[in-house]
């Protein structure tokens, strides 16, 4: 069992058609959490050398969150900060 986060909701982004979601879940030292999220393309590897900024068409409110963007063949592959997302989930349980 694990806490579910969903990743639309996270960055303010309208709910999606489909209610079929695709969970990724992320281990963290002590707890495990599953990001929601409508697709996963292929599984790369990417060196963070090659990391750039995310675009500045890339609202605020999202980009906190955003580790960078590795450009692809046709497109940008967009990379989350994970541990962000832990810290974000870890304060609302305190505030709690």
């Amino acid at each position: 069992i694990s806490t579910a986060i969903d990743m639309r909701g996270l960055f303010g982004l309208e709910k999606c058609d489909t209610d079929e979601k695709m969970a990724v879940v992320c281990r963290s030292d002590d707890s495990l959490i599953s990001l929601l999220i409508d697709q996963i393309g292929d599984v790369i590897e990417a060196d963070i050398d090659h990391f750039e900024r995310a675009p500045d068409t890339v609202s605020s409110d999202i980009r906190k969150y955003i580790k960078g963007v590795h450009k692809l063949e046709n497109n940008l592959m967009t990379v989350i900060d994970v541990k962000k997302i832990f810290n974000l989930l870890n304060q609302k349980v305190e505030a709690a």
